[in-house]
């Protein structure tokens, strides 16, 4: 049986890729069954598993020193205990609960459940809150108080901040308006950007997260943990880019963030 070139070429070529697939080394790991398999050929081709798929972005060139090996970017240290920092013991710190309005309590009864963990038993539980006017601040202070007793929650301190309503400084607006500078409408209609408008009508909202971040870097800034309650947009006049911009303001500086929103249902309950 005699053979043209070409089938010679294939079948030369199905060889190489056999054994390039093939686990003759029986000290190297195999991949589990699950796992995508790319093979390269000894000619530069690459035959791919049609059950899986590697991301080419990480395939080497068949020229490089390598050889055309995958090469997987190794996870920074910092990412891996991020990942893993509730699972872990805490060092003795401070968990800031930052609740700005009366979401049904949720944001209020996930630090404090996180207290009552061996993993964070050394942190002690600290509450802001907010009041619009200085001669509000005893009163809504000593009723926040009042609450968190009849709901049976260990805190160590209770602080209401009464200068939420002062402008922020220069250096934090110029700081939002560089974030938003690329998301910003060029005067096309387009509803996942940011409008001149939507700025105008949404003025002191923005001013007012602004503000909050600025709190939050002097109070929280060395804590352990802070919970906070998102904030509520409304529906139709507040477009996606902005109320991300509003949450990478708050969150930016600080590491460990959770923040979150009830459904104005109680979470939270006290014998009367």
């Amino acid at each position: 049986m005699k053979w043209n070139a070409q089938e010679i070429n294939l079948c030369s070529e199905l060889s190489e890729i056999s054994v390039a697939s093939c686990p003759l080394d029986s000290s190297r790991e195999s991949s589990p069954p699950s796992s995508p398999t790319t093979v390269r050929s000894m000619n530069g081709g690459v035959s791919q598993d049609p059950h899986g798929q590697i991301n080419l972005g990480f395939m080497g060139s068949p020229d490089s020193a390598d050889g055309g090996r995958v090469t997987i970017p190794s996870i920074p240290d910092e990412i891996k205990l991020s990942a893993t920092q509730f699972q872990r013991r805490q060092k003795k710190g401070n968990i800031d609960v930052w609740w700005l309005f009366d979401d049904g309590g949720l944001t209020m009864l996930i630090p404090h459940i996180l207290s009552t963990r061996s993993q964070w038993s050394g942190c002690r539980l600290r509450i802001f809150a907010l009041a619009n006017k200085k001669d509000e601040l005893d009163r809504e202070q000593r009723n926040m108080v009042a609450l968190l007793n009849k709901f049976r929650i260990d805190y160590s301190d209770v602080t209401v901040i009464p200068d939420i309503v002062k402008p922020p400084e220069e250096s934090s607006k110029k700081e939002f308006e560089a974030l938003i500078t690329k998301w910003q409408s060029d005067g096309s209609d387009s509803k996942f950007l940011i409008t001149e408008s939507e700025l105008y009508a949404l003025k002191d909202k923005t001013n007012r997260q602004i503000r909050l971040s600025e709190l939050l870097h002097k109070y929280s800034k060395h804590s352990s943990l802070i919970a906070m309650t998102l904030p509520m947009p409304r529906k139709s006049t507040c477009s996606a880019a902005l109320y991300m911009a509003w949450l990478e303001t708050l969150t930016k500086r600080h590491a460990t963030f959770p923040a979150d929103s009830g459904n104005q249902t109680s979470v939270l309950t006290f014998y009367s």
